[in-house]
């Protein structure tokens, strides 16, 4: 007897219908429970952007919380397409969320905007203490 691996098994030409019908689904980037996240840095801060295509304004919420940022966005979609004799409806909705430690960072100035889709959130860098110098005269 011998053992036959899986993906030689004769089912597997179901694999390209399967791939072809879930893949547009699943490969939504917001139902990646993935997050795209550019930061930048100058001297001042940093400057962190999120794509959150087809999320609204009243449904991010970005906290605070012992020296933790986190970001997290909800979605609630739904789907009507009709071509010919196809119809196809399709309701989801998924949340995501990020955390970063917030070292060297004021946090109470953290501001953040949101516009088509993009989460702007500026983070100033704490004023670094500027080592103090002066001569102690003795006595």
């Amino acid at each position: 007897m011998s053992l036959i691996p899986f993906r030689n098994h004769r089912l597997t030409s179901f694999e390209p219908f399967f791939d072809s019908f879930m893949k547009p689904f699943f490969s939504d980037g917001f139902f990646s429970n993935d997050m795209r996240i550019d930061i930048t840095e100058n001297e001042k801060e940093y400057v962190l952007k999120a794509e959150l295509p087809g999320v609204d304004q009243k449904d991010i919420d970005i906290l605070v919380r012992d020296n933790v940022l986190t970001i997290s966005a909800k979605r609630n979609e739904e789907k009507n397409e009709q071509r010919g004799n196809y119809i196809r409806k399709e309701r989801f909705s998924g949340t995501v969320a990020r955390s970063f430690t917030l070292d060297g960072i004021d946090d109470s100035k953290i501001e953040a905007s949101f516009d088509k889709g993009i989460l702007t959130v500026t983070l100033p860098k704490l004023e670094e203490s500027k080592p103090s110098f002066r001569r102690i005269e003795l006595k």
